[in-house]
């Protein structure tokens, strides 16, 4: 089978795969993996073979440099040191604890159980948050998650660079094994800011919406390419470069050009974590056929016992993680109490969001056949034990997400969000009062000011209609969704005379076309 056409039944398996997921209300990326499997374990399924590097620079970057940019709208004081104790501390500690599992179970050399370690190390950069945004869980817990899996991506693989040069190596040397793990993140950070900050200075002096979304392609891509290239963290690169646009964007682009290039970013990054999350099931078939995988029940043993690990460290560093945060106040006054970042409930949610995938997929499969003129050492036990970890700490915590989350009440339902609310009407006031400016000014003609007026001040009043800001009833959640659907009612009336006017060409293309778009973007803010 040629690659093009195995390429397009993979689109089209991701297709079938995501609208089964859809109608059965399974996690898209637990029902992709396990799609994934089944096709790879059929007999007439081809051999796939991807290269890691394809992994790395066409996936990835696709799939971290837009999280980066959303997720820098995020209140970086808050998620600053729950994400900092996850994405660095947490990650360590499941290397070296994944490390002495596989040496323990399996007998694997320290050398080569630390690969594994750094390997299973990061969480996925989509998987959690994607299921829990779905499930409508706290917004703050989805953003802790986020932010872990953005950073800890560079520090697992950072740490995985590490590991690979000292397999084989004469010796081990703690110091300059630290000192290049800092310079690989460090390098991968000043690269990232680096061209986030020349892409920026770029396009705000441009006003040209498909040159300006070429060079956000650009900026993600080169960045990690460039930090590749100099044996920093081309992860942390793209990264780092999607923060920092995102946090210059409101700023510096047009908003006709923010609204194409997400619309553009969108359809890219769910292609590259579903195609990803298929080629984990894929490669995991082909290792179970694997010549170099002997003693299937050693491997099983081993493959549980490290996923096993890798979810337990989790729960107990999440779940101590009030004690460490209380440790800086604890040495300045001498007492050692609990520091609260979250709830007990959140933490119980957090603790269950540690979801590997295509990063550590990404990961596994770069390393390399040979080292040092010989066999990589265990190299077919550490693929098996790394896709079986990927798929068991993949699909059970997708799959009891759900349960979790209604178990401990934090299902958020379909009345509005008091505090999004609160927010529009702050701004919605903010646009009112530099009306009441204008309002003084001369050359502003007063029906033109009055008509403006009139359209904020019936937003606002319909904002207040959906939350009650008093303190008086509770808000209505059937109240606030019957009048969601009125709107859809009455959109869709619109739409239907839009399209039997075209029908009957009474209306031109161009015409069509603007008033479609403005439907389109109505029915969008009243989807939001």
């Amino acid at each position: 089978m040629r690659e093009v056409d195995f390429f397009i039944l993979l689109l089209a398996a991701v297709v079938l795969l995501a609208l089964a997921a859809e109608r059965r209300r399974v996690p898209h990326a637990v029902a992709l993996v396990l799609g994934g499997l089944v096709i790879g374990l059929l007999p007439f399924a081809p051999d796939v073979q991807i290269s890691p590097e394809l992994i790395f620079l066409v996936f990835l970057p696709a799939i971290l440099y837009p999280s980066a940019f959303r997720f820098a709208a995020e209140d970086f004081r808050f998620v600053a040191r729950p994400v900092g104790f996850l994405a660095i501390g947490l990650v360590l500690a499941t290397v070296a604890a994944v490390a002495v599992t596989a040496h323990v179970v399996a007998g694997i050399p320290w050398e080569v159980a630390f690969v594994l370690g750094a390997v299973l190390g990061p969480t996925d950069p989509v998987a959690a948050t994607s299921v829990i945004r779905g499930l409508g869980a706290p917004e703050r817990v989805s953003a802790i998650l986020e932010g872990e899996s953005l950073v800890n991506d560079g520090t697992g693989l950072s740490a995985l660079q590490v590991a690979l040069g000292t397999v084989g190596a004469a010796g081990f040397a703690l110091g300059s094994a630290t000192g290049e793990f800092v310079g690989i993140v460090v390098g991968g950070i000043a690269m990232g800011g680096a061209v986030g900050w020349l892409a920026s200075q770029l396009r705000r002096r441009l006003d040209q919406p498909d040159v300006e979304i070429a060079i956000s392609v650009l900026t993600g891509y080169g960045a990690f390419l460039a930090a590749d290239r100099l044996s920093v963290s081309g992860i942390l690169a793209a990264v780092v470069a999607g923060l920092v646009m995102g946090r210059r964007s409101p700023r510096e682009i047009a908003p006709s050009t923010r609204m194409r290039s997400l619309a553009f970013w969108e359809p890219l990054q769910f292609f590259a974590e579903s195609m990803l999350f298929l080629l984990i099931g894929l490669q995991f078939a082909d290792v179970l056929d694997a010549e170099d995988t002997t003693g299937l029940g050693n491997l099983i043993a081993t493959t549980l016992a490290v996923a096993a690990v890798t979810l337990g460290v989790r729960v107990a560093w999440v779940l101590s993680t009030p004690y460490f945060a209380a440790l800086p106040e604890a040495v300045r006054s001498g007492k050692w109490r609990p520091r609260q970042l979250l709830s007990g409930r959140e933490l119980v949610l957090v603790a269950g969001g540690g979801m590997r995938g295509a990063v550590s997929v990404a990961a596994v499969l770069s390393i390399p056949m040979t080292v040092e003129g010989g066999p990589f050492p265990e190299r077919g036990t550490l693929l098996f034990v790394a896709f079986g970890a990927v798929v068991i700490t993949l699909v059970l915590p997708a799959l009891g997400m759900a349960p979790l989350i209604r178990r401990l009440g934090l299902e958020s339902g379909d009345e509005p969000d008091e505090h999004d609310v609160q927010v529009r009407l702050k701004v919605l006031d903010a646009a009112l009062r530099r009306a009441d400016e204008l309002a003084e000014e001369d050359g502003v003609p007063e029906k033109a000011l009055a008509r403006a007026r009139e359209e904020f001040e019936m937003r606002a009043a319909q904002l207040r209609d959906e939350v009650d800001t008093g303190e008086g009833d509770a808000p209505s959640a059937k109240l606030h969704a019957a009048a969601r659907n009125v709107r859809r009612e009455l959109l869709q009336a619109e739409r239907d005379a839009l399209i039997e006017l075209a029908d009957r060409n009474e209306v031109t293309g161009d015409t069509f076309r603007a008033m479609e778009r403005d439907l389109d973007l109505e029915q969008a803010r009243l989807e939001d």
